[in-house]
């Protein structure tokens, strides 16, 4: 029953991500002149070399130290570091505000929103409370004139797990009496499958001294399936068995003569129960107990009439035993012949990821079937990052128990969430190059030189006009999926730490001039759409970000990319989002959900509604 793609849930951030974000790594590099941030372009790159010496001639600027910053106390957070891996709870903050280019001191401070004081030399220190995964720390100062600047940084609160160790409790799968009642052709498919193999085993059957089988024959059975406790209880109807045999009879003792007859049920029943479990390799099992034969409308030749009852005692332990040994084998067909273990490799975002999985447990009750699976996804290349993922280490929803109100459900734990996004960064697929082109295919204007003139006149004599800037994103941490605990949709997505370089490229000279190297966080909220027993990701709130620069920049740059940033976050998500191809689930051999409902359950996403064919079924 339980398909390959049980984890398919998994990649739906994976559209979003590998759009907006791509490697955020510190180097040591410096830059001169222009820029002074951390990390190079390009190796045909001549760092401000067309400004070298120049800059300092704008009117009121005397440093280049100064572009940086124009719009109110300049803000540097010491500790933590972005991207760093904390533990969950109270972590200490530490920056330092000064005046900025206009020589006003700093007046208020704030850290996430809350006043706090600073010391005489503007240090700062504080405490703030982390949650598990990603947290981003803001910190805002004002001047007199009530100028506002700010910085953030990133970090990541909990424990990481290594990808090759396979997450115990990824998805689960369930579904309900009514949902095993859609199953029950399956298995009249797997015992009429075994026809021949039934024919032969009665046949070669014992009929007593001097009696044979001749021939059987018997209608299209038909079985029923209930979840109990105990296991799977079956009742199995077969009508219209036939069993033709001979037998030797004496004649006064000297002579013996053979005499062919038919023995007739108008229906035989075979009932039992079926406990299922997973064998050592993960494969479901099926063993069956307490099986019971009973007949009605039983027929006996005319000459053997004086023997029916010793016939039909023998007819139904017969049947007992040959039954129970072939419809075992037929519920081991129909319950375990799905690949409750394996593995399946896909290309997602232009990079193969491999996903492992494995049944850990099967559990009936009185409502249903449940299934447990483990798994890992990884990068089959890995190329960026490190091999730790972030993981609460939590269960997936528990459904045992669940129903009748629907009949089909399954779960996935966040953590198997964001162990496929962080295959996907670790696979390098989350890079990014933004041209003009790039720009105009999102449907936002392709940023420009002139754009930076317009906020700071004084660049028109430094800066050719009119000249695209290019943008190159990397991602120092992977996206991020949050199920928050007795929350509804939506959910969150977070793209931490995104770094982005930009850079224009001198029409004349021909050289590439770094414009410096922001940061961002991108925090959103996304839901999952049901039609057609598919699902798709889509955008459910606004997109809040938080950008950066690093060390020294052209004036008017950080206010020009949060502009670009703002115009851009929403189509990339949308366009994201819309490449992602739909993703039939739950994956129940045969079955669909054509109409279903999710909800946050704990930490896991949970689908569920009313089963239907995905065919019509062949008679």
């Amino acid at each position: 029953m339980i398909q390959r793609q049980w984890f398919g849930l998994a990649t739906l951030g994976l559209g979003a991500a590998g759009l907006l974000c791509a490697g955020c790594a510190e180097r040591s590099d410096r830059y001169t002149a222009l820029s002074s941030g951390t990390g190079a372009i390009t190796s045909d790159q001549v760092v401000g070399a067309a400004l070298a010496g120049r800059l300092p001639g704008i009117p009121g600027l005397s440093d280049l130290a100064d572009l940086g910053n124009l719009q109110g106390p300049a803000v540097e957070i010491l500790a933590p570091q972005r991207a760093e891996l904390l533990p969950i709870g109270p972590v200490r903050v530490q920056a330092k505000v000064e005046p900025g280019v206009l020589n006003r001191a700093p007046r208020e401070v704030h850290v996430n929103g809350v006043t706090v004081p600073f010391a005489p030399d503007g240090t700062l220190s504080t405490q703030v409370s982390l949650r598990p995964g990603p947290n981003t720390i803001v910190v805002e100062a004002w001047d007199a004139a009530g100028r506002r600047s700010e910085r953030h940084v990133t970090v990541l609160a909990g424990t990481l797990a290594d990808e090759s160790t396979a997450l115990p409790s990824s998805a689960s799968l369930r579904i309900t009496d009514d949902g095993l009642d859609l199953l029950e052709p399956q298995l009249d498919d797997a015992i009429e499958a075994q026809r021949s193999a039934i024919t032969q085993a009665v046949l070669a059957a014992p009929l007593g001294k001097n009696a044979r089988a001749r021939g059987f024959r018997y209608g299209r059975a038909r079985a029923a399936i209930d979840a109990t406790s105990a296991g799977v209880a079956f009742v199995i109807d077969v009508p219209s068995v036939e069993l033709d045999f001979q037998v030797k009879v004496k004649i006064l003792l000297l002579f013996s003569k053979t005499k062919r007859g038919t023995i007739r049920a108008a229906n035989l029943r075979i009932a039992g129960v079926a406990q299922l479990g997973v064998d050592a390799n993960g494969k479901l099992t099926a063993t069956l107990g307490n099986v019971q034969s009973q007949v009605s409308g039983f027929q006996v030749p005319d000459f053997a009439r004086k023997y029916r009852s010793d016939i039909e005692r023998a007819f139904l332990q017969g049947f007992a035993s040959e039954g129970k040994k072939q419809i075992e084998a037929a519920l081991q067909s129909a319950f375990a012949a799905a690949p409750s273990t394996g593995s399946l490799t896909q290309t997602l975002l232009g990079q193969r990821i491999r996903a492992e999985w494995r049944t850990r447990s099967v559990r009936a009750d009185d409502w249903g079937l449940t299934a447990v699976l483990g798994g890992t996804v990884r990068a089959e290349n890995p190329q960026v990052g490190n091999a730790g993922s972030w993981s609460t280490g939590g269960q997936v929803a528990n459904l045992i128990g669940a129903g009748p109100g629907w009949n089909g459900a399954g779960a996935v734990h966040q953590d198997i969430i964001n162990r496929t996004l962080h295959a996907a960064w670790r696979a390098g697929a989350l890079r990014l190059d933004l041209d003009a082109g790039a720009f105009r295919a999102l449907g936002v204007a392709p940023p420009n030189t002139s754009q930076l003139i317009s906020t700071s006149p004084g660049l028109a004599s430094l800066i050719p006009a009119g000249v695209p800037i290019a943008m190159r994103a990397e991602a120092k941490l992977p996206p991020l999926v949050r199920v928050r605990p007795g929350r509804a949709q939506p959910f969150d997505l977070v793209l931490p730490c995104i770094q982005v370089e930009s850079s224009y490229v001198d029409p004349q000279s021909g050289q590439r001039t770094s414009m410096g190297r922001s940061h961002y966080t991108i925090e959103t909220q996304v839901s999952l759409q049901i039609a057609g027993g598919a699902l798709r990701l889509v955008p459910a709130g606004p997109v809040r970000i938080f950008v950066d620069l690093s060390g020294q920049a052209l004036p008017g740059t950080e206010a020009l990319l949060t502009r670009v940033a703002d115009d851009m976050a929403g189509p990339l998500l949308r366009a994201g989002l819309a490449n992602l191809p739909p993703l039939p689930f739950p994956a129940l051999g045969g079955l669909t959900l054509p109409q279903a409902q999710v909800l946050a359950e704990g930490e896991s996403i949970v689908v569920f509604g009313p089963l239907v064919p995905s065919a019509p079924r062949t008679p």
